[in-house]
């Protein structure tokens, strides 16, 4: 069991880094900040669910706009 950096990121508040957890569905996130050298730390234990109403688009809008632009749409010529 290992973590696995995924991607690194420079930004004005400094260097993030994201690391996922192998076997688990844990992600770590570490900010070094730019300015005073500090660094915050952040554990995520809850696996992204694609489609969830929390991290998206609610299902209501994406049913609507798929309606408007394949029902809706193939009037328009």
């Amino acid at each position: 069991m290992t973590w696995v950096k995924k991607q690194t990121i420079f930004n004005q508040s400094g260097e993030k880094g994201s690391f996922n957890f192998s076997k688990f569905d844990k992600r770590i996130f570490i900010l070094i900040h730019r300015t005073d050298f500090g660094v915050t730390l952040h554990l995520e234990d809850k696996k992204y669910a694609h489609g969830d109403e929390e991290n998206g688009i609610p299902t209501v809008t994406k049913d609507r706009v798929k309606t408007m632009y394949f029902d809706e749409g193939k009037n328009q010529n």
